[in-house]
């Protein structure tokens, strides 16, 4: 994610497969554990080293902004 290089912020990426609007397509254990982590099927879905799981690009992109110094 752009923001996340940008901030210089190391992560993982892993692809997780299915498309919002075909929900019969957003199976599998990598959906599972999304909604296990959030409550919800949707990704984007920053998991933090301390627990913590931010959801939405614009709320991921708001938090590596506050940790670069740039908005």
């Amino acid at each position: 994610m752009k923001a996340l290089d940008d901030a210089g912020i190391a992560y993982e990426l892993e692809v997780v497969p299915g498309y919002r609007l075909l929900p019969w397509t957003r199976g599998g254990d990598a959906r599972t554990r999304i909604r296990d982590m959030t409550g919800q099927d949707n990704v984007p879905v920053l998991h933090l080293d301390d627990g913590t799981t931010i959801t939405g690009s614009g709320e991921i992109k708001r938090w590596a902004s506050e940790r670069s110094g740039t908005r």
